[in-house]
């Protein structure tokens, strides 16, 4: 039996229109039966008769979508990332917990991170009884600190061919504070001829200080037909990251070789210090041999599916179970 089909009559998934990234990393667990799309039409009024408007506008429209969840949800498991909660009222939750079998929220970001999406979260999390039955992270020190369950099964592998042409490093992913050293590797990489491609997401034209650099988003499903054609994905954390980044997932799922500052891999089950390595400064990146960033060998992890978002769905029950038992 079809994965998906199998889960279909079991989940809802409540995704934000305006955001694909959580879709796309449980998209081979979905059909339009199990999909729940929030979408918000028009744009935020900001005088003061607009404000009056928009909360007579969305006073109705909550309603009317409690209704839809009503009628194609109901008795389900619901979940959300917590990207699907930046803007859904806490009313419209509180009765979707109501209708559904039970709610789930899974964070795909770490909680040190600033991000509306984020702070949303961690507040219905601080009142969780009223809108949770159980919460996941992927971050091993936000399960311990907060008390939440620890999960990593959450990728769906995409089925597409490689751009064309080819090059030795593929970085894509937003400026953040590390510009400075975004062009220091490049740089440096450019200067032992390793071929870089580098998409980096900026807020201001003002960072655009490198002119070999695309400063554009690109579909998700795009970025891996150019991570498929390269050797090596550059992947770039913060220093109080714990959890694995998608760059981990991708390299292990379509077999590329990654360079990370993210010394945490090593405790990975997939590391492997032959196709895997680790920097923290300039002078250890330098200390890798560039041939590593431009050879061609076979590359398996020996991948057995660990991260299907199924997994997850199967872990969602027997840990359901046991908050009843």
């Amino acid at each position: 039996m079809d994965k998906a089909r199998f889960f279909e009559n079991e989940y809802c998934f409540v995704f934000d229109r305006r955001t694909n990234i959580s879709y796309s990393l449980f998209r081979n667990v979905l059909t339009p039966e199990n999909t729940f799309e929030l979408y918000y039409p028009g744009k935020e009024r900001t005088t003061k008769l607009g404000k009056i408007w928009n909360r007579y506008f969305r006073k109705y429209f909550f309603g009317w979508i409690r209704k839809d969840f009503k009628k194609k949800y109901s008795g389900k498991i619901t979940i959300f990332t917590n990207e699907s909660l930046s803007h859904i009222s806490l009313r419209l939750l509180r009765r979707i917990k109501k209708e559904s079998k039970a709610t789930v929220l899974f964070f795909i970001d770490e909680l040190f991170n600033d991000y509306k999406t984020v702070r949303r979260a961690k507040i219905l999390m601080a009142d969780q009884s009223h809108y949770f039955d159980l919460i996941y992270t992927f971050s091993p020190k936000d399960a311990a600190t907060h008390g939440v369950l620890l999960n990593k099964s959450y990728y769906s592998a995409f089925n597409v061919s490689k751009a064309e042409g080819e090059q030795g490093l593929f970085f894509v992913g937003s400026m953040k504070n590390r510009g400075s050293l975004l062009n220091q590797i490049y740089n440096y990489l450019q200067s032992v001829n390793v071929s870089c491609l580098f998409y980096v997401y900026v807020n201001s034209g003002r960072d655009k200080t490198n002119p070999n650099f695309h400063y554009t988003s690109i579909p998700y499903e795009s970025s891996i037909r150019l991570l498929k054609s390269s050797n090596v994905i550059l992947d770039l954390v913060d220093e109080r990251q714990t959890g694995m980044t998608l760059r981990y997932y991708e390299a292990v799922v379509y077999n590329k070789k990654l360079l990370t500052n993210n010394i945490n891999i090593i405790q990975q089950s997939y590391y492997n210090e032959h196709y895997m390595k680790v920097f923290r400064t300039m002078d250890e990146l330098k200390n890798i041999d560039p041939s590593w960033f431009n050879s061609t060998e076979e590359i398996d992890y020996h991948y057995r599916e660990e991260f299907e978002p199924y997994n997850f769905l199967k872990q969602i029950q027997v840990d359901l179970k046991d908050r009843e038992g």
